[in-house]
């Protein structure tokens, strides 16, 4: 009777593993940076401080810039907003 409960318990497991989302999409299902939270629209920021700017990936639920300073930090600007439509610009599609 264990080893039944057992196999049957198993089995489940080894179909919801085979049957699971993340096995179609596999690990790069889940984009590496997205932004949640943006910068403040008045942020005075100077062309000089920023290394990079990239988008987020379209996977992101928000669509957003990422902004890497001189100083290494990540930043995620609005693309709507005024600084946000100026770096777009700059951005290779």
């Amino acid at each position: 009777m264990k080893t039944a409960c057992i196999c049957l318990a198993l089995g489940l497991v080894v179909m919801m593993a085979l049957s699971s989302e993340a096995l179609i999409y596999g690990v790069e299902a889940a984009p590496k940076d997205c932004c949640f939270n943006f910068v403040s629209n008045r942020m005075n920021m100077k062309s000089k401080a920023i290394v990079t700017a990239r988008r987020t990936d379209a996977k992101c639920p928000k669509a957003a810039i990422i902004v890497t300073t001189a100083m290494g930090r990540d930043l995620c600007v609005n693309p709507s907003s005024k600084f946000g439509k100026r770096l777009a610009k700059t951005i290779k599609a």
